[in-house]
């Protein structure tokens, strides 16, 4: 080997699939490479053939000089259940003892918390990252849910070395379960590309932008991007939208993304008669930043969310930001300074406040100048560092 300590990561997917835990593993992976071998074991379905599908055979790649292994999920598609075969190929890894520090992310899943397990039992230093909590629909779920946070969770948590959250709300989340304020809780917020994103921002700026791709150039855009999921809250904004749509005819809603919603909101798009005025389509990265940087105003009306890094590029993009207060959002969308603040599922709220920014140029402009300066301060290059000065901890006890 080169000498470097090696880090075992385990995550439930990764690049290229569309994933906010796997782009926080590639990026951080991507900044500390140089200062450690990272093996990342994922179950990224994308980038395995037909055959290893069928075989459920782990496939290998290296991505920017990290070696990852994809793993086939198993049925039965349960909750919890699901990553038993990722749970199987870390205890595999884990065994082999050539392993430094095990670093798990997301709570709640059996891949997670199996893997932690496995590295303590080896007398492994452990890192366990919790990107959102909580992101769950049905009373079934719930209940499910609520079990395993009085049963498995405290148990696990207690194991790790170090547990990292994204934000205060997550760092009073862990403490609920563990009963305890431990020092062993630290927060590593949600990062970046600053650097990248603002390059690329200032080269596709273009007041003609929308007229080349079909939208009337006077309309003011409103822009979400991300799975189309109920638990966006979607529905909530294509209603506000329609409110607003009443009120001011020159704006325009475009909604980002893929997911199983889909039918469902064009359907009530069409219904609502704003087929004119909203449009839902995919994009490339690079697209995307193109539809950002001349958008208008950037909306999340999720019902459950971590430290969406889509709030933080379009501050990166100089869009001001709404949001729902879920999650680690507060952290940094602070409500009529860097952004404003609303509560999920009311619609009303979000509509008023959509039409205070289009209104209101001032608060505008100062939501833009302050949202330009959080984002800076979560570039990956800062982030990165606070994980770096963990693992250098752990690897000197």
């Amino acid at each position: 080997m080169n000498g470097k300590p090696n880090i075992l990561i385990i995550c439930n997917s990764f690049p290229p699939a569309i994933s906010g835990v796997g782009q926080y593993v590639y990026n951080l992976t991507k900044s500390l490479k140089d200062k450690y071998n990272f093996k990342i074991l994922t179950s990224n379905m994308s980038v395995q053939s037909s055959w290893t599908r069928i075989a459920c055979l782990p496939t290998y790649q290296k991505l920017d000089g990290v070696e990852i292994i994809s793993v086939r999920l198993l049925p039965p598609y349960l909750p919890y259940l699901l990553t038993y075969t990722l749970a199987m190929e870390a205890k595999k890894y884990i065994r082999s003892k050539l392993v430094n520090i095990v670093h798990v992310h997301s709570l709640g899943q059996l891949h997670s918390d199996a893997s932690l397990l496995f590295a303590k039992k080896r007398s492994l230093r452990t890192v366990y990252t919790i990107h959102a909590w909580r992101n769950v629909e049905g009373p079934f779920s719930r209940l499910l849910l609520s079990i395993y946070e009085h049963s498995i969770a405290p148990r696990v948590l207690r194991s790790a070395d170090i547990i990292t959250v994204l934000g205060k709300r997550g760092q009073q989340y862990v403490q609920s379960i563990l009963k305890c304020k431990g020092k062993k809780i630290e927060v590593v917020p949600n990062g970046i590309d600053f650097k990248r994103i603002r390059s690329v921002i200032e080269k596709v700026r273009d007041e003609n932008f929308w007229k080349n791709v079909g939208i009337p150039d006077n309309k003011k855009i409103l822009i979400y991007y991300g799975r189309l999921t109920r638990m966006k809250g979607l529905f909530d904004l294509i209603l506000a939208f329609y409110q607003v749509h009443k009120l001011n005819r020159d704006v325009f809603l475009l909604i980002i993304g893929s997911g199983p919603l889909m039918n469902n909101l064009t359907t009530l798009i069409n219904k609502l008669g704003l087929g004119g005025s909203c449009m839902i389509t995919s994009a490339t990265t690079y697209q995307l930043f193109n539809y950002l940087a001349n958008s208008h105003l950037f909306v999340l009306p999720s019902y459950a969310e971590g430290m969406p890094t889509t709030i933080l590029e379009a501050m990166a993009a100089e869009v001001p930001v709404i949001a729902t207060n879920v999650g680690d959002v507060a952290d940094i969308v602070i409500h009529g300074k860097t952004g404003l603040i609303v509560q999920p599922g009311n619609v009303q709220q979000l509509t008023n406040s959509i039409l205070e920014i289009l209104e209101n140029g001032k608060l505008r402009r100062d939501l833009i100048k302050n949202g330009l300066e959080v984002a800076r301060l979560h570039d990956w290059s800062l982030i990165a560092e606070k994980v770096n000065i963990i693992y250098e901890r752990l690897l000197m006890k």
